[in-house]
This record gives C-alpha cells, sequence and structure tokens, in this order.
C-alpha cells in the first residue's frame, strides 16, 4: 500500500516531463558482473558513467528522477566546445540544499568535470542500479521507456559465488559481505546447505532471496497477468546478456555487438584494455569491491580465498543444474541465453567426479599464479634431491 501510494505521488509530481532519451541502465543482476560491465560501458568516449549502483533513497523518487533527468540533459547538450563543470551544474540548477547534495551524490568520486564530446551525437548517460526490478516506483515509470541491461550468469556459478561473498541468515557474523577470518565457508559446507534448503532460498547479504532473478525471467513467460510496465523484458528497451561472454576472449566480440546495437555506440570505440581485467571479482580479499580493478591472469573463475580456493564439489553442480533446468530452458529459448549443461535433464554433464574441474590450483604464496601440480611436485623432489645432496658432500668433507 505504501509503495502504491508512493507511486502516485510521485507519478502526479512528474506528470508531463519525458524521459530522456539518452539514458543506459545496468538493472542488474548483482554477482553476475555488473561492476565490469559498467566499467566497460564507463571506458567509451561517448558515455558519461554516474556513480556505481546509484538508486533512490527512501522515499525520494521524485527527488532521484529530476538529478537523473538534469543529468541526461546536460549530457545531451555539451558539445565539444563548451564542457561544462558538473559540480557547478548541480549547484546553480538547484536551488534546495538536499537536491544539491543528492546531484552530487550521484557523481563517481573521481570525475568532477563532464568531458568534452567528441562528435555532435548526444553522448548516453550511465548508471547502475542493480536492484531496479525490486523498485516498483522506477519499474512503473521507466520499464518501458529506459533502454536497460541485464546480465546473468551460469546458475552454479552464481549461487557459489554469492556464498563466497554475501552473508547469510544462518552466519552469526551480522556484515553483509564475508571476510576472511569471520566467516566460514567451504564446498562441503555449500553442498549440505544446498541439499537441507533445496533451491537455497536462504537470505544472502542486502540482496534478499538468492537466485531470485531466475524465477523473475521464468515468470516473465509463464505469467499472462503482467502488465508491459511490470515486464523485466521488452525487446526494444531491454537487453539480456552473458556475464561469461564478457570474460571470455572468444566471446567479447559477440557480445560487444549486442551492445553495440543496443546502445548505438561503436564497438570499435570501446578500450580494448578493459577486457584484459577482472572488475570485484571477490576471488581474494583484495579483488573484492566495486571500483577494484584485477588483472585476469591473477584471478581465476570459481574458486575464493574464503573457501580455501577449492572450486564446488561436482555433485553440487549437478545438484543445482537439475533444480534450476526449468530456469535454464527459459533462458535458451526466451532469451537467448545457452548454458548447456544447465539445459540436461540429469546435468551430470557438467562434470565426471568431485574436485577440480581443472588440473590447476591457487597457491597464494605464488602470487596467486597457477601452478600445476606436476610442476609442484617435481620442484619438491628437486629440492629433496639437494637437501641430500649436500647432506652426503658434508659427510665426505
Amino acid at each position: 500500500m505504501a509503495g502504491a501510494l508512493v507511486y502516485i505521488i510521485h507519478a502526479v509530481a512528474v506528470a508531463g516531463e519525458s524521459v530522456p532519451t539518452n539514458m543506459l541502465l545496468i538493472g542488474g543482476f548483482a554477482k553476475c558482473g555488473t561492476s565490469h560491465l559498467h566499467r566497460v560501458l564507463a571506458d567509451h568516449p561517448k558515455v558519461f558513467a554516474l556513480r556505481k549502483e546509484l538508486k533512490p533513497l527512501p522515499g525520494k523518487h521524485q527527488m532521484f528522477e529530476e538529478v537523473i533527468f538534469f543529468y541526461a540533459r546536460e549530457v545531451a547538450r555539451v558539445d565539444v566546445s563548451s564542457p561544462v563543470l558538473i559540480r557547478d551544474a548541480c549547484r546553480n540548477n538547484f536551488n534546495d540544499n538536499e537536491s544539491k547534495q543528492e546531484c552530487l551524490r550521484a557523481l563517481p568520486g573521481k570525475d568532477d568535470s563532464l568531458p568534452a564530446k567528441k562528435d555532435i551525437a548526444p553522448k548516453i548517460l550511465l548508471f547502475t542500479h542493480i536492484n531496479f526490478h525490486r523498485d516498483p516506483v522506477l519499474m512503473e515509470r521507466w520499464g518501458a521507456t529506459v533502454k536497460t541491461i541485464y546480465l546473468v550468469r551460469d546458475p552454479a556459478e552464481y549461487l557459489w559465488a554469492a556464498f563466497n561473498y554475501w552473508r547469510t541468515d544462518l552466519d552469526a557474523n551480522s556484515a553483509q559481505k564475508t571476510s576472511v577470518g569471520n566467516f566460514y565457508r567451504s564446498p562441503e559446507l555449500f553442498h549440505e546447505l544446498l541439499l537441507a534448503d533445496g533451491l537455497l532460498k536462504w537470505k544472502m547479504g542486502l540482496n534478499g532471496r538468492t537466485g531470485e532473478w531466475f524465477f523473475l525471467l521464468q515468470n516473465e513467460t509463464t505469467s499472462s497477468s503482467l502488465k508491459e510496465k511490470e515486464r523485466l523484458l521488452l525487446p526494444k528497451f531491454h537487453l539480456l546478456l552473458r556475464s561469461e561472454d564478457l570474460l571470455d576472449p572468444h566471446l567479447t566480440a559477440l557480445a560487444l555487438g549486442k551492445i553495440s546495437s543496443f546502445t548505438g555506440l561503436k564497438a570499435e570505440d570501446f578500450n580494448s584494455s578493459s577486457f584484459n581485467t577482472r572488475t570485484n571479482a571477490g576471488y581474494s580479499a583484495s579483488s573484492k569491491g566495486i571500483l577494484t580493478v584485477s588483472e585476469q591472469t591473477m584471478v581465476q573463475s570459481g574458486v575464493y580465498e574464503l573457501s580455501g580456493y577449492r572450486p564446488m564439489l561436482c555433485k553440487t553442480r549437478i545438484f543445482i543444474y537439475q533444480n534450476y533446468n526449468a530456469v535454464c530452458q527459459v533462458l535458451a529459448a526466451r532469451y537467448d541465453v545457452t548454458y548447456t549443461a544447465c539445459l540436461s535433464s540429469t546435468g551430470k554433464e557438467a562434470c565426471a567426479e568431485d574436485g577440480p574441474r581443472e588440473k590447476k590450483f591457487i597457491i597464494p604464496i605464488f602470487n596467486r599464479c597457477d601452478v600445476d601440480l606436476t610442476m609442484k611436485l617435481c620442484t619438491v623432489l628437486l629440492i629433496v634431491f639437494f637437501v641430500c645432496f649436500l647432506h652426503r658432500y658434508n659427510r665426505r668433507g
């Protein structure tokens, strides 16, 4: 009831004001690579990015929309000869102090000015609201108007990453994000919790029910009562991408092609170096954070410091694919997003046996590089041989 009242007040307040057409929103989903996509898009010369993970303050939807619209208009009107200092623009445009502060809150910390455009075409305003699907006011207002990109992820990899990154309502520690020494995680614990719960419905962090977006997307195809503005995905305004495609060098070009077609941004103008890095990887404590950038060679997918750099159990992966098979079927049939192993009715194509899927593991003291098991054993044998040789040489002496 409160949400409906907020919407009515907001709708009356903004009536008659059209939504700018140069807005681009990353609408989710958390732990699916939104920080990385935000950075990749922000590096494009025709994109002006606001602060990552921007959302309205409680009860302040009208003020939030006014600020976002202000930025969109500023981005569209600035030309190569007249760069505008955004901080000054915020102060000059809004009369009340609260709106000025909201305007400044939206800025990334390091960017005080709006760069000049490189051509006469309007620039794109980028912002990220990873829980956009949980904001009924903005969904109703922007759902069929603002171009929105959603990122999804392999169900097993997503749940394992979420388990290592967020606290759950089963943890004694009240911190929202996990940390080494304060939380316990292991592949075995993950498996037991899944078996006990079924579909991992316990809460994680500030994100509510984990994996909620799986079922929201599934509901898109099964519910006939959804209004157009209540739908997450409309072909003209919404794009669904696999996060894996942004990290795999063999698939990056395909992902860029889709983004380029959807946004109008030229693919050749993207910063190629952005794709050789990871953002907010979660692999280790030092790689966490929405602004933390790591080289691809310094992180490995599917393993995390908190759980001892061990991958999830094979039987866990199979269990997840079996339970999320219906969701994967919808992703493939409706959205052309395919996770082959998850599409199997048994899920057993995912892996052959428990244990690491690769014959590589992480040794933190070696700068967290991949070290082959055979190389390690050879190194140990050489050290033992050298010690024995010295001992025998000393005895002869």
